[in-house]
């Protein structure tokens, strides 16, 4: 997920393997959330709902596997 508040814009992203099981649309209808969110000053709000309803989108093509690694990558905020 990216988030440029200089360009008012939001992504959210899936790699070819994502993109084969979730249709673009879906993450479009996502950004457009968040997006509104912020306008509405409700970016964090809208941020956390956006979160979860992505985890919620992922655990129904691709569920954890017990044991397997939570993240591949870091956490990070870019400032």
């Amino acid at each position: 997920m990216f988030i440029s508040l200089l360009e008012h814009k939001v992504w959210i992203l899936g790699d070819r393997g994502i993109n084969e099981k979730i249709r673009p649309e879906s993450w479009q209808s996502l950004a457009a959330q968040l997006a509104t969110g912020i306008r509405q000053g409700k970016a964090c709000e809208s941020l956390c709902a956006v979160i979860q309803s992505c985890g919620e989108e992922l655990a129904k093509h691709f569920p954890r596997a017990p044991g397997a690694e939570i993240n591949e990558l870091p956490d990070e905020i870019i400032v």
